[in-house]
């Protein structure tokens, strides 16, 4: 007759039967096996990761005595809210599918994610949105101190309610202690540890029976990632990375060189050249074959010259080299600005054809331009080809006489004699490119290294492995790397690294994300170090919009100022008219530029010790080093020089003339 009396003494209020929303079985497997409604087995279930799921009735004492509660005969507040009616079960679960697939499977717990999704009524857009931006530590079960193990290392999970999960109106609170425990700790904790557990106690005006407690270990941290320990390592047992940026004036062939390399190196396959020499042969330009392996748009095709940056990859014995060909045209310096920033070591071409060099070096010759900009831009290592020298029928002459007027001049630009190094090749043709030449007119009066021996010698630069992560973005796609949301940046991470996983803010705009994937060299990898050029995809974006090329990537901890003036000591070049105060100009910064002007000149430096010579001056003129402050037009992402020597350079330019180029040594505001 008891088994009667429970039935009739029920209160059918406390069911979640009627609710719609818990008709999905998936979602609640034990349903069936212990008979009770999912609405009273969300409600009293412990969940160690929510504050507001724990009943009121339920407390954890530490150092005072369990508090009985007074009886009384109406039930306890319901501390979660159902979800409105009109939120059906599908939306729920496309909401937890759409969260799983941006923040992954490691970071959040299913509870938390079914719980968040409950909590915004399936949108998933606001709930992905409170997970990212949630960065308080969860919240945990705390208990006395215990010899054997940390009481934060436990959580209490009741797996087991009673038949019926109801209320009996007539009882009085029952004070139960759950001192069944499962833990992998010996014996001799088993005793503190039970006693910790018998200090947790329910009061609670239902009577509900709770069996088969178990406290298991919270799970791990997420392990902190030694990026220099990674660097180091691969630095002696794999390749070095090595950014490589091919300059020149436009004409000089740095486009059919390099595709010849590529070709040589294996890179690109002998059907792609004959399919090339065969479309080329079609519009007339028969010798271009190799050029358009790099040159892949229509327009560039039409035009026969290189007019964005161009990217590529080979190997070499000791080294991972990333290609990058920049176009030779003036009216493309911008482009080749963006692409000279982001390298580590240049290739210079220059053409030995009668007049072609001439042209390159005289005045407004791109070789002259694009030596001193790579130079002001923080690249110290140098390799000049000189190509064509086969239309010249190897004349060790002309290719004297060319050496002999560059090297004073890369001199008086910053380049270390010991760190330049000449080639004879030839790009169409392919001779000292890969292989040492064999062609008797060249090997009877050099007997130098090949092309791509000269750069395998290139030492990689000092890498800032132990800073916070920067990562420049250069390019941006959407619906790549078989992603279904978020966004794709390319780019080079300046400092630190980066692994899957891992919460960014991209700047200025502070907009937060989560990497999901990592792809290098078209491979996902696990993890990227600084100095590698790598693709990322992004989820988690608020506003797509607010993502553009120059946009820096930072850890969440750490990101970079953001600045509108800033304070440089710069270096001026050929100019014709001279720089005063207000002066309008444009400042590159890495892959970024924005109008700007000369707030104020501050002072006017010796070049060689660096004191100052006058203050204020009116006005700054050719060859003069300087210090002034320059103001933006937006805010702009910038490290100090002295924190930062990757992001600390920036040029200036004005009407299609680069005018000076500098160091920046403050961020005013």
């Amino acid at each position: 007759m008891s088994r009667h009396r429970n039935v009739r003494n029920l209160d059918y209020d406390d069911f979640g039967d009627d609710d719609d929303y818990y008709d999905d079985d998936d979602e609640y497997p034990d349903n069936d096996q212990y008979c009770i409604s999912p609405g009273t087995m969300q409600q009293y279930t412990y969940n160690p990761d929510k504050n507001n799921h724990l009943h009121p009735a339920i407390t954890v004492t530490t150092t005072q005595e369990p508090q009985q509660h007074e009886s009384n005969n109406s039930l306890p507040p319901q501390q979660e809210q159902q979800p409105p009616k009109h939120v059906s079960n599908e939306v729920i679960k496309h909401c937890v599918d759409m969260i799983r697939d941006v923040v992954g499977d490691n970071i959040y717990n299913d509870e938390e994610i079914f719980d968040v999704s409950r909590k915004f009524e399936g949108d998933h857009e606001k709930s992905i949105n409170h997970l990212l931006d949630s960065n308080q530590p969860k919240p945990q079960l705390r208990s006395p101190q215990s010899p054997t193990r940390r009481s934060s290392e436990y959580q209490v999970k009741v797996s087991h309610l009673n038949q019926f999960g109801g209320r009996r109106k007539s009882e009085t609170p029952v004070v139960r202690q759950m001192q069944k425990m499962k833990t992998p700790s010996k014996s001799s904790a088993n005793a503190t540890t039970s006693q910790k557990i018998d200090e947790l106690t329910i009061n609670d005006p239902v009577s509900v029976m709770l069996s088969d407690v178990e406290v298991t270990p919270n799970r791990p941290g997420k392990k902190k990632i030694d990026y220099m320990s990674e660097f180091t390592k691969r630095h002696e047992h794999d390749k070095k990375d090595l950014s490589l940026v091919v300059i020149g004036h436009v004409d000089a062939g740095k486009s059919t060189l390099m595709g010849n390399m590529l070709f040589q190196t294996g890179i690109v396959s002998k059907q792609q050249i004959h399919r090339f020499e065969q479309e080329s042969k079609k519009v007339g330009k028969s010798s271009f074959a190799y050029a358009w392996v790099l040159d892949e748009t229509e327009e560039e095709r039409n035009r026969g010259i290189t007019m964005d940056i161009a990217c590529s990859s080979f190997e070499t014995k000791t080294q991972n080299i990333m290609l990058m060909d920049a176009p030779g045209h003036r009216d493309f310096i911008p482009n080749m600005i963006t692409g000279a920033a982001q390298a580590d070591v240049a290739l210079l071409v220059v053409g030995s054809c009668t007049g072609e060099f001439e042209s390159g070096f005289g005045v407004g010759g791109q070789t002259r331009e694009h030596a001193l900009l790579v130079r002001t831009l923080g690249i110290n290592q140098l390799a000049v080809a000189v190509n064509k020298l086969d239309t010249m029928d190897w004349s060790q002459r002309r290719y004297n006489e060319i050496v002999k007027k560059l090297k004073p001049f890369l001199k008086q630009a910053g380049f270390r004699d010991c760190d330049v190094t000449f080639v004879p090749v030839s790009g169409l043709h392919g001779d000292n490119l890969v292989e040492k030449s064999k062609n008797e007119k060249l090997t009877c009066w050099y007997d130098g290294p090949s092309l791509i021996e000269v750069i395998d010698k290139f030492e990689p630069p000092k890498r800032s492995v132990d800073f916070p992560l920067r990562f420049t973005v250069n390019d941006i796609f959407k619906n790549v790397m078989g992603q279904t949301s978020g966004i794709s940046l390319f780019g080079k991470i300046e400092s630190g690294g980066l692994v899957p996983n891992t919460k960014v803010i991209v700047m200025p705009n502070r907009e937060k994300g989560l990497v999901k994937k990592i792809e290098v060299k078209g491979v996902n990898e696990d993890i990227a170090i600084c100095g590698q050029h790598a693709t990322i995809q992004v989820n988690g974006i608020k506003n797509h919009n607010e993502i553009f090329i120059g946009s820096i990537v930072c850890a969440l901890s750490s990101p970079i100022p953001a600045a509108t003036v800033i304070r440089g000591r710069i270096v001026v070049f050929d100019l014709s008219i001279p720089i005063y105060r207000g002066s309008r100009v444009e400042l590159h910064y890495k892959s970024m530029s924005t109008p700007a002007n000369i707030c104020k000149l501050r002072n006017l430096l010796d070049k060689t010790s660096g004191e100052i010579i006058q203050k204020k001056p009116r006005f700054l003129s050719k060859g003069n080093t300087a210090t002034i402050e320059v103001k933006t037009s937006r805010v702009i992402c910038v490290e100090e020089y002295e924190k930062l020597k990757e992001m600390g350079r920036f040029t200036l330019r004005y009407s299609g003339a680069t005018i000076a180029a500098g160091i920046i040594t403050k961020i005013i505001e």
